[in-house]
């Protein structure tokens, strides 16, 4: 069996053919944000860290995370992990 990625080709003996290869593993986080798949380089992100990212810093916003709303105080402490599904719902008033 031969994979072929990003110009790297690895063979089923554990041999390795391709040039400026890095030590480091890149980690991919899936998340299905408002029903919809977006990735992220980190392995590890918290709640504040994804709301920073996706900059939405509102002062009100409705979140729930595989389907618990999160209140306001566990922002911080809420760990994401791969295939979490976030609604993040703006709220605003108007009259």
């Amino acid at each position: 069996m031969i994979v072929n990625i990003k110009n790297i080709t690895i063979f089923a003996e554990g041999k390795i053919k391709g040039a400026n290869l890095k030590k480091t593993r890149r980690f991919t986080m899936k998340l299905q944000i408002n029903h919809k798949e977006e990735q992220f380089e980190q392995n590890e992100l918290t709640l504040y860290k994804l709301l920073e990212i996706k900059d939405l810093t509102f002062k009100r916003l409705l979140i729930r995370v595989n389907g618990k709303v999160i209140n306001e105080n566990e922002i911080g402490d809420t760990k994401l992990k791969d295939g979490d599904q976030l609604d993040i719902v703006r709220i605003i008033s108007g009259g």
